[in-house]
């Protein structure tokens, strides 16, 4: 799972690659709404990770999205979309850290230990 900010500034998505080794195409899909979002990428390669960079102003924060990485190509003979890799984001303003499902809620911690023998 990927944790990005709901921000307008540029942010990295880093991933390991699947199934191709090339994408050019993300289709994002909120979870909670079911919208869909279609974008174009530029995608890069730095050792085993790939990674493309883009502005992700239409993430809301607290929510979960499912993520398809696709190659618009020829592969196997047959030019269609071909799938490169999938992953999920969560939407975050905390920092990674310090992130806690539990913000702003209380959690109380016992300290009663049983042992069994």
């Amino acid at each position: 799972m990927v944790i990005l900010k709901e921000s307008s500034s540029v942010q990295r998505f880093t991933f390991i690659p699947t199934r191709l080794d090339d994408a050019n195409q993300l289709v994002i899909r909120n979870e909670s709404t079911n919208e869909q979002i279609t974008k174009s990428i530029n995608v890069k390669k730095q050792s085993y990770y790939s990674y493309f960079d883009l502005v992700w102003d239409f993430l809301e924060e607290g929510h979960f999205y499912n993520v398809t990485l696709q190659y618009y190509g020829v592969v196997g003979c047959k030019l269609n979309y071909h799938l490169a890799h999938r992953d999920k984001i969560f939407c975050t303003n905390q920092t990674v850290e310090t992130y806690s499902i539990n913000n702003t809620e209380y959690v109380a911690n016992e300290q009663n230990i049983i042992f069994y023998e």
